[in-house]
């Protein structure tokens, strides 16, 4: 085990037991490894801010959790705000990524839903402009024979209908002025 850096009761162990040889020779021990090891390990600094990119990793997931909850709930604007936060905290978290998508996703579908409901709509209101009215449809049949000028009487009517019907006159003179 290496000591970086000795504890205040163990500093002065070497000054009040100068005879305690096992105390001086773990001690001696320990600055030849950490003599050989300089270089090589990292700073208590950058330990330290591993540490915190670490919480904020951590901190960065819960974010991403709580806008996934907040999306199967139906909070589209909620989940993207913890979404975006969790991207501030964790620039390449890529659950972060996943889940906006997800909600963009969700959007579109609802658009496109909307947008079919609208067409629809639409669709449907010109179908009933274009339907034929029933209102007609109850009256009875009309008598076909009073519809027509065809004679359905005896012969010697029919004759004279005929004739009147046949009659051509070449010139007609009245005796007003004509209208032009």
């Amino acid at each position: 085990m290496i000591i970086r850096k000795w504890p205040r009761s163990w500093r002065g162990c070497s000054r009040l037991a100068p005879d305690n040889a096992a105390a001086i020779a773990a001690q001696a021990t320990n600055n030849r490894v950490l003599a050989e090891r300089r270089g090589l390990d990292p700073s208590p600094a950058a330990l330290e801010q591993v540490a915190v990119a670490n919480k904020e990793k951590v901190d960065a997931n819960t974010l991403v959790q709580d806008g996934r909850v907040l999306l199967e709930a139906g909070k589209l604007d909620e989940a993207e705000l913890k979404l975006d936060a969790a991207l501030k905290l964790d620039p390449s978290n890529r659950g972060a990524f996943y889940y906006k998508e997800l909600v963009k996703e969700y959007r579109f579908n609802i658009s496109k839903n909307k947008q079919t409901q609208d067409s629809r709509q639409a669709m449907l209101e010109v179908a009933d402009a274009w339907e034929r009215p029933t209102k007609g449809a109850k009256l009875p049949v009309p008598n076909p024979y009073n519809s027509t000028n065809l004679v359905y009487t005896g012969k010697g009517r029919q004759v004279i209908i005929h004739k009147l019907n046949t009659i051509k006159f070449d010139s007609v003179q009245y005796r007003w002025p004509a209208l032009e």
